[in-house]
């Protein structure tokens, strides 16, 4: 079956009319994925600078954690020192009690004599 010039024409305008709403319809599909991937790398950004301000922080909160166990370190540490000098001159008070009680104890020996 042969169409005739005019049909023919016709089929051809029928077939670019369908190509031409197809490739509009791909064309705005292209500028909505364009607009999606504008957003996208807007928020793909905001986020990267939010991560990096929030590494940021923990590197300082880090940083202080480190400080304040090296501080509880020393003042448990001093803590000890002062018990421990508190101990000692408990023990030299208790000390020079007994010495002083053996020298009377001494002096009453030598008075019986």
């Amino acid at each position: 079956m042969m169409l005739s010039p005019a049909n023919m024409a016709l089929r051809s305008e029928n077939d670019m009319s369908g190509h031409t709403d197809h490739i509009k319809r791909i064309e705005e599909k292209a500028v909505i994925l364009t607009s999606r991937l504008k957003n996208q790398t807007k928020e793909n950004s905001k986020l990267r600078k939010e991560l990096d301000a929030l590494k940021k922080e923990n590197e300082e909160l880090k940083k202080q954690q480190e400080q304040h166990l090296l501080q509880l370190a020393l003042s448990k540490q001093a803590g000890i020192e002062q018990n421990v000098s508190a101990d000692n001159s408990k023990l030299v008070k208790k000390i020079n009690e007994y010495i002083r009680e053996i020298d009377r104890c001494i002096a009453l020996l030598g008075e019986k004599d």
